[in-house]
């Protein structure tokens, strides 16, 4: 890759990680002389101080450490195409750019042939770093019907390459089956074992089933939900279904508000001194969310706000909203950086999905 083509790395870093240009580099010629300076008062301090100056100074040079978190993540274009270069390279952007936000120590993104990436951080922010590979869609969506739901067993991935229908969805669960779910309304009171078959499918072949099949078949759990493909909730134009952390399921209508209509994210602490994030929505944006809570505040119903296969938050709306919504809940500071960080820079060009998750030995 040519100097011109590699990405620039964000501020702040400490170093420029391999494959990147030095955020120096993407600005105009500054003046050379105080670079010097403060070499030259760099040596006069270690110096003095010893071998204390040097650690002070010595700056890490790019590279995992032993006991690092080794994410390795597959990257597809939306439709299942071969990613192309500048979608990868902006892809390799935007998950820099979101670790640095995170706060994240020792992060790397590095390409491996044309569709995959490694990832590495220090091992005590596994988890956020693999939340932050999560493509970053946002949708904000009228609740249409919520139930109970639970965890429920989890789908596998599917073969790769595989590509399932709803026809051939239906001809695996059996006609009876089929017909039998596609009267269900609810997954409350309802027998699963009827609908057993429909949890022995993969997480693709439920992603094709109609949504409604996908909230009220009982035997499809919140798990298997959240695990379907990347994008899944996004090609849901109608209706969609989804589960928050607390296994309530929710069948929502069509997305008034997306990620496009968003200008950023912010974490911070409210009043309280609890930790918020905040949604800024771009001028045509903002308009659109006013009116949808004029809709809702009528009979006081719920907006769900979901980032790629879950319900973040889904608030009852009580009065029209003017301001920008802040999502609250338990958040710790980490928590609420790295989520901030996963939709601030909009969603990822590529469909992300982690294969292995290791240690760097």
């Amino acid at each position: 890759m040519s100097m011109e083509q590699e990405p620039v790395a964000p501020t702040g870093l400490g170093y420029v990680p391999e494959g990147y240009r030095s955020p120096d580099q993407a600005r105009p010629p500054r003046n050379r002389l105080r670079p010097l300076l403060i070499g030259a008062l760099a040596v006069v301090l270690v110096a003095l101080a010893g071998t204390v100056g040097y650690v002070l100074f010595l700056r890490w040079d790019g590279q995992p450490v032993p006991g690092d978190v080794a994410i390795t993540v597959e990257l597809s274009g939306p439709d299942g195409r071969e990613p192309s270069a500048a979608e990868v390279a902006e892809t390799r952007r935007i998950l820099l750019t979101r670790m640095a936000d995170a706060d994240l120590t020792r992060p790397t993104v590095t390409g491996i042939g044309t569709r995959t990436l490694l990832i590495t951080a220090a091992g005590e922010d596994r988890d956020r770093a693999v939340e932050l590979t999560a493509q970053g869609n946002l949708t904000i969506r009228p609740v249409h019907t919520v139930a109970d739901g639970e965890a429920g067993e989890a789908c596998a991935p599917g073969a790769p390459g595989e590509s399932p229908t709803e026809q051939s969805v239906r001809a695996a669960v059996g006609e009876e089956t089929w017909a039998a779910a596609e009267k269900l309304t609810t997954p409350d009171l309802v027998e699963p074992a009827p609908f057993a078959a429909f949890g022995t499918l993969s997480c693709a072949a439920i992603a094709v089933l109609p949504p409604t099949m996908q909230f009220a078949v009982p035997s499809i759990g919140c798990d298997a939900l959240a695990a379907r493909p990347p994008g899944s909730l996004d090609r849901a134009p109608d209706l969609a279904a989804a589960c928050d952390d607390e296994f309530h399921r929710y069948l929502l209508d069509p997305p008034r508000v997306t990620g496009t209509g968003l200008t950023g994210a912010e974490a911070k602490l409210d009043e309280t001194g609890n930790w918020v994030v905040i949604l800024k929505f771009t001028d045509a944006a903002r308009p659109v969310w006013t009116e949808l809570t004029r809709e809702l505040s009528v009979g006081e119903k719920q907006a769900a706000i979901t980032v790629d296969n879950v319900v973040i938050s889904a608030p009852t709306v009580m009065a029209v909203i003017t301001e920008d919504p802040q999502i609250t809940g338990s958040w710790l500071a980490p928590a609420a950086k790295a989520f901030a960080a996963r939709i601030n820079h909009g969603a990822l060009p590529l469909h992300p999905v982690v294969t292995t998750v290791d240690t760097v030995r």
